[in-house]
């Protein structure tokens, strides 16, 4: 169980989101859960390979399309597989406000939309508020991810998002007025406006907002990501990227074992540990890894 729990930190630290027992990377998005009953790829925004980061360094370039030369066209499945989910939803009829923060909808002020409602009550997004960005934001543009789940939906204005795909590639996609998007936690991403510097969005969550997010440089090491987040939140973020069940004793009492073998420099006990041997996995690759303490 161990070495399958390192094998998919393995995974995390790369920036590849592993699902299933065996650390599959991907899922199903024809079987799996999404916004709308089936999966129809469709609707769903383009989405395009784009240049590599050094390419795209200069703040100004962030904001223009980058695709590659000749262009790369990605499928919607590439991210459905990654649990990404879509759907379109028209707020034009609705009277949404530029910025407030928690938001909720008021009959009078005409923005209830029944649609979204009953989506909220399905899917118990239950916090709610509402941003404008106009320029921007070197925070959105970092590469992180969040603990829990993204739901962002646009009632107005355009922008980039850029998600990792399950081999850890970057996948670019223009959001619009109606595009509401959903992905599980742990899967790397940033935004940034376009040209048009103008973007309204909703934030929706799942109970009280956390709002916490985790730089890739810094869960690069895992030891670092341990210290900023505690154990009890580490485990939790470990648990919605890989989507195994380890219990949460048995997480800390190895991480502790490790930490005391590796205090003590017995390499054996180490080996022993965590059921690691050298036709497993590396053992000098996996010390930097696994010391957790």
């Amino acid at each position: 169980m161990y070495l399958q729990f390192v094998s998919c930190i393995l995974l995390l630290l790369n920036g590849a989101a592993a699902h299933g027992t065996d650390c599959e990377k991907g899922v199903d998005p024809q079987t799996s859960q999404g916004l709308t009953p089936v999966f129809d790829p469709s609707p769903w925004p383009s989405m395009w390979r784009i240049k590599s980061d050094v390419d795209i360094e200069d703040a100004d370039s962030r904001q223009e399309t980058n695709q590659l030369e000749p262009s790369e066209m990605i499928d919607a499945d590439v991210l459905a597989a990654a649990g990404v989910q879509y759907m379109f939803l028209d707020p034009e009829k609705y009277d949404y406000p530029e910025k407030q923060v928690p938001w909720e909808p008021n009959a009078t002020n005409n923005d209830l939309d029944p649609l979204l409602a009953n989506l909220r009550d399905e899917r118990n997004f239950s916090y709610a508020d509402i941003i404008t960005v106009k320029a921007r934001v070197d925070s959105f543009w970092t590469e992180h991810f969040h603990e829990f789940n993204t739901i962002r939906y646009i009632v107005n204005g355009t922008g980039y998002f850029d998600l990792r795909d399950v081999n850890d590639e970057w996948v670019r996609f223009s959001v619009k007025t109606g595009d509401l998007f959903f992905w599980p936690g742990g899967i790397y991403h940033r935004f940034t406006v376009d040209t048009g510097n103008f973007i309204t969005a909703m934030r929706l969550f799942e109970g009280s907002p956390i709002w916490s997010s985790f730089v890739r440089d810094d869960v690069k090491d895992l030891s670092r990501f341990v210290a900023q987040a505690g154990f009890e939140k580490a485990h939790r973020s470990v648990l919605a990227v890989t989507h195994i069940n380890i219990d949460l004793t048995y997480f800390l009492a190895k991480a502790r074992m490790i930490s005391n073998a590796l205090e003590h420099s017995n390499k054996a006990r180490i080996i022993q540990e965590v059921d690691l041997g050298t036709n497993h996995l590396d053992f000098d690759l996996a010390v930097p890894y696994i010391q957790m303490q």
